[in-house]
């Protein structure tokens, strides 16, 4: 973790200093120092949600689990693509990404609430 924290404070100190020179590396070495950062996070990820997955099959709650591991992968994909929007300059398309997140996440929770009011209708029958 801490390798990467220094990743990031090389780039964005190298940043700052060619900012004044007005070049195209000022914009670049951000974008390259937060992709680097992103796959060793993804990678980490897949690996912690590996034994989450493979524990939950056995289970009734596996349909659930799926469902949740589902939204994180949406959320964490909608709040990343619109920080590299934002990082770009491009204020609109993070906007669009993250109302397009949220979407995907209320059409991904309608068979979830479906199934919990058919719980709720029939323990109260």
């Amino acid at each position: 973790m801490l390798k990467f924290c220094g990743i990031a404070l090389l780039c964005a100190a190298a940043a700052s200093l060619l900012q004044g020179t007005k070049s195209p590396l000022y914009t670049y070495l951000p974008l390259l120092g937060g992709i680097c950062i992103t796959v060793y996070a993804f990678g980490r990820l897949g690996e912690t949600l590996s034994p989450l997955r493979s524990m939950s099959e056995n289970t009734e709650m596996s349909g659930y689990a799926g469902t949740l591991l589902r939204a994180l992968g949406i959320g964490y994909a909608a709040e990343l693509t619109a920080d590299v929007c934002r990082g770009c300059g491009a204020e609109r398309s993070a906007s669009a990404i993250l109302l397009l997140g949220r979407a995907e996440l209320v059409l991904l929770a309608c068979p979830l609430l479906v199934r919990l009011l058919d719980s709720a209708l029939s323990v109260l029958s």
